[in-house]
């Protein structure tokens, strides 16, 4: 069984008005933050936050800026700054996962929080994508 506070029951509801009203961005910055690194071989965004239905796309579109100012053949999503995720924001790591897959790279999921890993492996996604404490 799956239990959502109504803390982010609020803030979803929120979002999707907010969505609809068209003003979004103040919304996604103060749920989901960025930092990137380059180092040897690979690419770092570390991710800090809520990633759900209102931020998914953020990520996607950060790393994609990562990636292309980047040159490493992995990249690395640090999660340890990541406080809760949803299907949505599951689905956003599998899409980012699969195109880089497709370009012949790599990502790795690292350090991820007990909550995040729980969501993971409750929709089976732990076995589909590489973890790394």
């Amino acid at each position: 069984m799956v239990s959502i506070s109504w803390k982010h029951l609020s803030r979803l509801w929120s979002s999707t008005t907010q969505l609809s009203q068209g003003s979004t961005r103040g919304r996604v910055d103060d749920l989901l933050r960025f930092r990137y690194e380059h180092d040897a071989g690979a690419d770092i965004v570390y991710v800090e936050g809520e990633l759900d239905i209102s931020s998914a796309g953020e990520l996607q579109r950060a790393v994609a800026n990562a990636s292309c100012e980047g040159h490493g053949r992995e990249l690395h999503l640090d999660l340890g700054g990541l406080t809760f995720v949803d299907s949505t924001g599951v689905q956003a790591l599998l899409r980012i996962h699969d195109s880089f897959e497709t370009d012949g790279r790599s990502v790795v999921l690292t350090r991820p929080r007990r909550q995040v890993l729980s969501v993971l492996s409750l929709l089976g996604r732990d076995q589909m994508l590489n973890i790394k404490p």
